[in-house]
């Protein structure tokens, strides 16, 4: 089936977004797609959008030839032929589409593309996991509005706090069923951090399940 294939599509997307830097969302979504494959078996891909600074490929440890600029460049003929030639596996059976090696070089890259991009991969993927970029941009915004569950990545620390509470009102516009489909995952917590999980969940409206 070529890019232009309508067929419905029917893998899972699930979005992780860092709140701000250094909270360990690219560690995460990386383990999260190795446990899902290994407890599903199916066919899981991890996506990396963070297409300036992406760091997927150096955190599963892989010499990536391909990234998503080649992807889009090649788009219109794509198939899962072609596809296969983008893809690295990791030795986990997780496949990975890198983000960009030249940051510039990712500017070409739109929003709408990224939506027909996922479209296109939930025809050939089960699982499709994404680390984001960490900004609430036009790019990561199309990622999140395709996802069954948006994993949000935060730690126990103002400025954590502050950016979950400025951007629940935008996620809750962007996502169809709104904060029901957000999860909050609080990384390196410690019982002596001044901001308790309490108060973090507090702004998510204590309607979050994973800690």
């Amino acid at each position: 089936k070529g890019a232009g294939d309508r067929s419905k599509a029917s893998g899972i997307v699930y979005p992780f977004f860092g709140v701000k830097g250094g909270v360990g969302s690219t560690i995460i979504a990386a383990n999260f797609a190795i446990m899902l494959h290994r407890l599903t078996g199916k066919k899981t891909l991890l996506l990396d959008l963070d297409l300036e600074l992406g760091e997927s490929a150096l955190v599963l440890g892989v010499q990536p030839r391909f990234s998503l600029v080649d992807f889009f460049e090649n788009f219109r003929r794509m198939d899962a032929g072609l596809l296969a030639s983008y893809i690295e596996q990791h030795d986990s059976g997780v496949h990975l589409l890198s983000a960009a090696f030249q940051p510039q070089k990712a500017e070409a890259i739109t929003p709408d593309q990224v939506r027909r991009m996922l479209q296109f991969l939930r025809q050939h993927y089960e699982y499709i996991v994404i680390d984001t970029p960490k900004s609430f941009g036009p790019h990561a915004l199309a990622a999140l509005e395709q996802g069954e569950l948006v994993f949000l990545v935060a730690t126990a620390d103002l400025p954590s706090l502050r950016n979950i509470q400025r951007g629940l009102p935008l996620l809750k516009r962007v996502l169809p069923h709104g904060e029901d489909q957000l999860r909050l995952i609080v990384n390196r917590h410690s019982d002596h951090d001044a901001i308790s999980i309490g108060d973090i969940f507090g702004k998510m409206g204590g309607r979050t399940k994973t800690r």
